[in-house]
């Protein structure tokens, strides 16, 4: 929404408007910290999981997979993962 915010003028204010609605709409999730074995698929990455070097392996927003936990666990076995790993978990989790 910043960014569409940012470039109001591009875009019809009605739209705008019904999108900051829903944004408003949206239930606070639960926002945590986790560490490896906490990390647990349908969880849903809140904050870049980076490694230590700052390279990024999983995008904000992106939902935890079988694929994405083993991606974290072969970095952070090699020593390579920054922790913790900012999660919200899934809704009625």
């Amino acid at each position: 929404m910043a960014r569409l915010r940012h470039r109001s003028t591009a875009y019809d204010p009605e739209i705008l408007s019904a999108l900051e609605a829903l944004e408003r709409d949206v239930p606070a999730e639960k926002v945590m910290e986790v560490d490896i074995q906490g990390l647990s698929t349908g969880m849903v990455v809140h904050e870049d999981i980076t490694t230590i070097d700052g390279r990024l392996l999983v995008r904000k927003g992106q939902r935890v997979t079988a694929a994405v936990q083993q991606l974290a666990f072969n970095f952070w076995e090699h020593r390579n993962l920054r922790l913790p790993i900012v999660v919200a978990l899934p809704e009625g989790g």
